[in-house]
This record gives C-alpha cells, sequence and structure tokens, in this order.
C-alpha cells in the first residue's frame, strides 16, 4: 500500500512566490538546482510553520509524483513513520491553513515513495 500524506499540495514556483512575498530569498544552486528546490522547500516550510506556532517537527515538506509539486503535510497513513502523526490535529491544520493563506481544507495525497 502507497503511502499518503495529509496537507496542502502546492508547485515549487508557488512556494517561491509565497516565499517573496514573506520577504524570504531562497538560495539556488546553479550546480545542483534539484536539490536547492528541496532544501528551499524545506526551509520555507519550517519557515512558516515556525510563524504558525508550529514546531518544525510538525510539519514537512514531502515531494509527490508530480514534477516540481510538494505536500507540507501535517499527518501521515504510514503508522511506522516516525515524523507525522497518523491522524491530524485540528489545531495544527487550522495553523496550516492561516500560514498558507487558503480558505480549502487539506486532503490526502499519495506520496512519491
Amino acid at each position: 500500500m502507497a503511502r499518503a500524506i495529509y496537507g496542502y499540495k502546492r508547485s515549487y514556483p508557488w512556494m517561491l512566490q509565497r516565499a517573496a512575498e514573506l520577504g524570504i530569498k531562497p538560495e539556488i544552486d546553479p550546480e545542483d538546482p534539484i536539490m536547492s528546490m528541496a532544501d528551499n522547500a524545506a526551509a520555507l516550510c519550517w519557515t512558516l510553520a515556525l510563524r504558525a506556532g508550529l514546531a518544525r517537527h510538525e510539519v514537512y515538506s514531502i515531494f509527490v509524483k508530480e514534477p516540481d509539486t510538494f505536500v507540507w503535510a501535517i499527518a501521515s497513513s504510514d503508522p511506522m513513520e516516525d515524523k507525522l502523526p497518523t491522524m491530524p490535529c485540528d489545531l495544527n491544520t487550522q495553523k496550516l491553513k492561516e500560514v498558507v493563506g487558503t480558505g480549502e481544507e487539506p486532503k490526502w495525497w499519495r506520496a512519491s515513495w
């Protein structure tokens, strides 16, 4: 069974735009743009989590099967996952919604592994 993650799915260009809106300048290494993308997604995720009052371990940026797309995840369907709970917390969901800047509810998405 494939692992599902619960959160907001966003594109990397959206992440760069959101970072700019918040005054965060992502670092891009022309020698390794893929690693830069992963590092920037994680850094922005943690920055927004802290601004929302979430701890760094309460939300993760996890890439999904679509190109340049990730989910800011607050839960995972994998009971062996040691980072995320299997059920989302209502308070964390509300905090993440505010930081992402959306009125939509988070959803379950299929992870890339």
